[in-house]
């Protein structure tokens, strides 16, 4: 199942929302035209085949999107076992709007306002990343010796284990509430 919608020029594929009742009502005017085997089978194994197919659809658009490629760095596929799944729900939003650069960081927050100034809100650099606020803002040098590894790169910060993914999501909270230079 896949809902086609049109973004700018280009259409891009993906799995249907609760909320798309068009694509639901167009899938069943469709499917009403087409031949009907008739085959017994269980609500469980229909609504199992359906999740099954749901998640296929999902994963190969995944792999063929060429969008998020910085996550897909260092997570080239789903992996149920990843750490931040054992996480709390804050620490889980905090890593991975990290991981995607997703996070409201002054670099992210000129994106989608340019009022808003891209420098570091410590040290006033040009631009306020994930990589500066992690690893180079100088007026978080402390912190990031009490939370963050000895040598901190995005693999061990924010793909790591469990402790250190509760560690730089911890990092990130402190640093945000610490005022400007």
């Amino acid at each position: 199942m896949l809902c086609s919608q049109k973004r700018g020029s280009e259409f891009r594929s993906t799995p249907p929302t609760s909320n798309d009742h068009n694509f639901f009502v167009g899938l069943a005017k469709k499917g009403s035209h087409m031949q009907q085997d008739n085959v017994q089978t269980t609500y469980d194994t229909a609504k199992q085949i359906a999740n099954q197919n749901t998640q296929e659809v999902w994963y190969n658009n995944w792999m063929e999107d060429d969008k998020g490629r910085q996550l897909y760095q260092h997570l080239p596929k789903p992996n149920p076992k990843d750490p931040i799944n054992n996480l709390d729900r804050k620490d889980q939003c905090n890593i991975f709007r990290l991981r995607t650069g997703h996070i409201m960081l002054n670099g992210h927050r000129n994106r989608i306002d340019p009022l808003v100034p891209p420098m570091c809100r410590h040290c006033g650099i040009h631009t306020e990343t994930v990589e500066h606020h992690l690893f180079h803002c100088v007026n978080l040098r402390n912190l990031r010796k009490n939370l963050l590894p000895s040598n901190p790169t995005l693999e061990n910060c924010l793909y790591g284990n469990v402790n250190q993914l509760k560690k730089t999501s911890k990092f990130h909270i402190i640093a945000s509430r610490v005022d400007r230079a």
